[in-house]
């Protein structure tokens, strides 16, 4: 039995009724129930499959077939080490079946054993070179892995053994987006939806790559289409609303958002969201709402302590508060610079300047090519009169990313330092 998205003969639902009646008359038949829990698998009836699979190991427990069915079944209620006993029973029995090792090379990715998921693939395409859902189930395993090339290549192996199965072409996408191959990820998009045009995901992957080519009207038309086919995904309402946010149509953008806190009211990343679009419109009070609704819901993101610190800090004026995000910001995520960056400007403007230089420091020795921070850390010791200190920072800034600007604080650093 392969997995789900195989085309059937019959309809589920017109099998399970003649297997039945047949069932009727012979009741001792392992293979009907086996077939039957076939039909019922395929209708997503997986209780009465795992029953009928029962059945049929009970009336022969020889027959391999049957194991691996009931694995495959136990996979559906995420059994998977169950299911792994099942697929070790049906290669016991049958150990030159490429399907057997290819769906349990599935099992062991599903349980992070991903070199044994390799070892059971090789084995698949050892077995039946020519069955393109070997080299599907080893790219998905390279691809869990971080592998990407190794996972195009699979991936195109599979659309040289079945060019017209739309999923093996958004998989590809996948990985030259992974490897961010932007162009050669559109293309697979693309026949990936001439194949199957009535697939949401497909647009919402189509989409997501124009968003990061920063292409956002086409952005908008791919979670349109998407909307269109499944419109009751929060995902792809936050994604356009995303997109408009980026085009500063603010009206657009708050619709959007609001219709996936309609849908899925309890996702946290919905209100942060929203929230950095009142900021923008500086309704700063909604915008302050929506931040805490975000961390109510998700104590232990770093983003939403640290854009609710930046209102408090840099709008608010209530730096103790701003202060206090900032720790927690930390605390979440030791390695963002930024925060770190941003709870100096808090130190700075409680007068706890130690603390706000060893906070400088630490957001340079994690983003040592970032010219702002050097700015920030002349800037400070421009205040503090050490102008060797501001002239030695505004010149590192500058090297990083010149400006006019930056040049002005050089020369009015130098000219600090001539009046002393």
């Amino acid at each position: 039995m392969q997995r789900k998205n195989c085309p059937q003969e019959l309809t589920a639902g017109e099998a399970v009724k003649t297997f039945s009646k047949a069932i009727e008359l012979d009741r001792e038949n392992a293979q009907l129930y086996n077939r039957r829990g076939k039909a019922y698998y395929d209708a997503d009836d997986y209780a009465n499959a795992l029953s009928d699979f029962n059945k049929a190991i009970e009336l022969d427990p020889n027959k391999a077939e049957y194991y691996h069915n009931r694995g495959n079944t136990y996979s559906e209620f995420e059994e998977y080490h169950k299911e792994l006993e099942d697929h070790n029973k049906a290669i016991e029995l049958n150990p030159n079946n490429a399907e057997f090792y290819s769906d349990r090379g599935a099992t062991y990715n599903l349980l992070g054993d991903y070199c044994k998921a390799v070892e059971d693939n090789n084995k698949a395409i050892e077995l039946a070179p020519e069955n393109a859902r070997s080299y599907l189930g080893r790219g998905l395993t390279y691809s869990d892995l971080g592998e990407h090339a190794n996972a195009l290549t699979d991936y195109s192996r599979a659309i040289e053994l079945a060019p017209e199965n739309a999923q093996y072409y958004w998989l590809r996408g996948n990985a030259y987006l992974d490897l961010k191959d932007y162009p050669k990820a559109i293309a697979d998009y693309n026949k990936a939806i001439e194949l199957e045009p009535a697939a949401a995901l497909f647009y919402k992957q189509r989409g997501f790559v124009h968003y990061v080519m920063e292409d956002f009207p086409n952005t908008i038309e791919d979670y349109s289409r998407a909307i269109e086919l499944d419109p009751d995904n929060a995902v792809y309402y936050t994604l356009r609303g995303r997109a408009y946010f980026n085009l500063e149509d603010h009206s657009n953008a708050i619709e959007n958002i609001n219709k996936a806190i309609e849908l899925e009211p309890e996702h946290a990343g919905e209100y942060n969201l929203r929230g950095n679009v009142y900021f923008a419109l500086e309704d700063y009070p909604k915008a302050l709402e929506d931040f805490n609704r975000a961390i109510e819901l998700e104590a232990g993101n770093a983003l939403y302590y640290s854009n609710r610190g930046y209102l408090y800090h840099y709008v608010l004026g209530d730096f103790p508060k701003a202060l206090a995000d900032f720790n927690k910001a930390i605390e979440f995520a030791p390695k963002d610079a930024q925060c770190y960056a941003h709870r100096s400007d808090a130190y700075f403007e409680l007068e706890n300047y130690p603390k706000a230089f060893e906070n400088l420091n630490k957001a340079i020795e994690l983003d040592p090519e970032n010219a702002d921070y050097y700015e920030s850390r002349g800037a400070a010791y421009y205040n503090l009169k050490d102008y060797h200190s501001a002239i030695k920072n505004f010149e590192k800034a500058y090297e990083l990313d010149p400006s006019d600007e930056r040049q002005r604080q050089i020369n009015e650093a130098k000219a600090g330092l001539g009046r002393f």
